[in-house]
């Protein structure tokens, strides 16, 4: 296991991980001198984990971006989900029965990620440390499953729209509501935008220009705002 000093950890910033909230940074010092963990860098377009492999290690995003993309037989493939710092992935999977992932985890752009061996988390001793901190993990743990359920659901639900712009504002509602603001950053670049929504770029641009005209959104390169 990696010395804690030794590694380009913020702490500060891993605070915002939905694994450690309502965690303070001593608290957070103090899991991960008992938890086994690896960082690992990845290269823009690096495969991460292989759709089919078993995955048996949770992830969060400490630099970059990854995607969750499913490979079909007619060899099409399509955006299930995006992951930006601080985000949590694969606790879903890991945590299953047969941990093996129905899609695979590419490195949208450079990127370092933290990993937690789901065994090893749920096996490590913290009888030295007060029990306070050893429940709040165990809940953000639950949590993080449950957050994970959900976008899945919000991804079918965003995708089964009936139209294009349905599909948008759903979508760019969905994320005001996770960032607190009618205007926020997407996380992710315009193809990647269309293939989360399972349409072309030229189909989205399309559509983007005739709800800035409408006076419904508008945006800037990758900052959005719903009016």
């Amino acid at each position: 296991m990696p010395k804690l000093e030794e590694t380009t950890i913020d702490i500060k910033k891993l605070l915002h991980s939905e694994l450690f909230e309502n965690l303070t940074e001593r608290n957070v010092r103090i899991i991960l001198e008992r938890l086994p963990y690896c960082i690992e860098r990845y290269e823009r377009e690096k495969m991460i984990a292989a759709q089919g492999s078993k995955l048996y290690k949770i992830g969060i995003v400490l630099e970059g971006s990854i995607v969750a993309s499913k490979l079909y037989v007619d060899g099409r493939i399509i955006q299930n989900s995006h992951y930006g710092p601080n985000d949590v992935f694969g606790i879903i999977i890991a945590s299953s029965r047969t941990q093996i992932l129905p899609y695979m985890y590419t490195a949208e752009q450079d990127s370092v990620i933290l990993w937690f061996d789901w065994k090893t988390l749920k096996e490590v001793d913290f009888s030295k440390i007060p029990m306070t901190i050893h429940n709040t993990l165990l809940d953000n743990i639950f949590a993080s499953i449950a957050n994970d359920a959900i976008r899945t659901d919000v991804k079918a639900e965003v995708r089964g729209q009936r139209t294009v712009r349905e599909k948008i504002l759903r979508f760019l509602n969905e994320m005001a509501e996770k960032k607190g603001s009618n205007t926020f950053t997407l996380d992710m670049t315009q193809p990647k935008f269309a293939e989360y929504l399972c349409v072309t770029r030229p189909t989205l641009n399309i559509e983007l220009v005739k709800l800035r005209e409408d006076g419904i959104i508008d945006y800037h390169k990758k900052v959005y705002t719903i009016k």
